[in-house]
């Protein structure tokens, strides 16, 4: 199975990232959100509570962890919580910050090279040329 994607918008869990090698590792899921997570459960989980917590289901029924290659100038955010009145927000970050990034840990915006990968480090991948151009985190409640 190759690891390539097709051009598109991924949703997925961050594995690993290799800076020398420049590049990501990925395990794509499924991120069903609205009508379509209430849909999906309908059709496959009818025992499930319908509709899900917070609105959201995400379904990853297979691992496949794919190594993918990174832009030389991919852009990276991760979300964070505003220093005032608790509203979410994204800090950007180099690649090498994000590597070094720390998992689960400090989510304030000021937080710097504190700032963790999210409790989830889940992120939307945006593909194009077979190639990461841009990264984003997902927070979820």
């Amino acid at each position: 199975m190759s690891d390539s994607l097709e051009d598109g918008d991924y949703f997925g869990y961050l594995k690993g990232i290799d800076l020398s090698g420049g590049t990501v590792n990925i395990d794509v899921a499924i991120f069903y959100i609205g009508q379509a997570a209430i849909d999906y459960l309908t059709a496959n989980d009818p025992t499930a509570e319908n509709p899900p917590p917070n609105d959201y289901i995400i379904v990853n029924d297979v691992e496949n962890i794919r190594t993918v290659p990174l832009s030389p100038d991919v852009r990276v955010w991760d979300w964070c919580n505003q220093t005032s009145g608790g509203e979410l927000g994204f800090a950007e970050r180099t690649v090498t910050e994000w590597a070094a990034a720390p998992a689960g840990g400090e989510m304030a915006c000021d937080a710097g090279p504190a700032l963790s990968h999210g409790w989830n480090e889940t992120y939307w991948f945006q593909v194009r040329g077979d190639v990461v151009m841009q990264v984003i985190g997902q927070y979820l409640p």
